[in-house]
């Protein structure tokens, strides 16, 4: 930031030095404290797309969407074929709430530039929350069309899958997403979701303890190994996991959920312990 604040001392006209500094301080999380001189810059300069576009983004910094859909909304005359600047709309448009402008300004982007997937799996996201989730494998499915090994978008999909009760296809999407990224975290507690859906507990088991060796902090993956647990009549062992999530996380959903397997499994476990005596 320093060597920007600098160029621009020594030549007050530097339009670069001034969306140098607006860069470095966006990216520091520190953009609403540019925001006086981005409104000074973007007076100065009214016609420049690029000091359009960082007076956006440094509206938005501020807490100002509307501001930084309007500075925005020049910089699209200026500029009507720039996806980077409809991209960012669509991003301003999320935090608003806007899902229609988002998707709208999503979509155009990829228009102009199809190279940007990760917008598809954007809009995905956007038509999961509309519960849209034929949209939302469409979006998925497209990005992975273009860059198959993506994983986000993998695992977004196979959570489609699981959705439309489908589980082996999520099994089989996410086995091959992670032949190539194995230590993906978030793939492999897909993995042992879908095989407890599917039936196949002990390569469930199997998946989850490999996921907790990684990470043994990981509630969700503690509170479906107790699952599987439970499904094989492991109810000691089951509880056990659940009541580690409980002491890792007490005050959270999953901690909520865990407890109440827990009561069940008590009460199963008694059952057929009478049924055994």
């Amino acid at each position: 930031m320093e060597r920007f604040r600098e160029a621009r001392v020594r030549d007050p006209d530097r339009v670069d030095a001034y969306l140098g500094e607006f860069a470095a301080m966006l990216a520091v999380g520190r953009g609403g404290e540019a925001a006086a001189d981005a409104e000074a810059v973007a007076e100065r300069y009214p016609d420049n797309v690029e000091v359009r576009v960082a007076l956006a983004q440094v509206r938005l910094a501020r807490g100002d969407p509307a501001g930084a859909l309007g500075a925005l909304h020049e910089a699209k005359k200026q500029a009507p074929q720039r996806a980077d600047v409809y991209r960012l709309e669509g991003d301003i448009a999320v935090s608003m709430e806007d899902l229609d402008t988002a998707c709208q300004a999503y979509q155009h982007a990829l228009a102009l530039d199809p190279k940007l997937i990760d917008l598809q799996y954007a809009l995905g996201q956007i038509h999961e929350r509309r519960e849209d989730w034929g949209a939302a494998e469409a979006a998925y499915r497209a990005a992975l069309e273009a860059l198959p090994t993506y994983s986000e978008a993998a695992v977004a999909l196979a959570n489609i899958f699981m959705k439309r009760d489908t589980p082996r296809s999520a099994v089989d999407l996410l086995v091959d997403i992670l032949s190539v990224y194995p230590s993906d975290l978030d793939a492999l507690f897909a993995l042992g979701r879908a095989l407890i859906r599917d039936e196949r507990i002990e390569e469930a088991l199997q998946v989850l303890h490999r996921l907790v060796a990684y990470d043994d902090t990981n509630v969700e993956a503690l509170f479906f190994m107790g699952v599987g647990l439970a499904r094989r009549r492991q109810f000691a062992q089951a509880v056990a996991a659940w009541e580690r999530v409980i002491a890792l996380e007490p005050t959270s959903s999953v901690a909520q959920r865990a407890r109440r397997h827990i009561r069940s499994a008590t009460d199963l476990r008694q059952i057929f312990s009478d049924e055994a005596a």
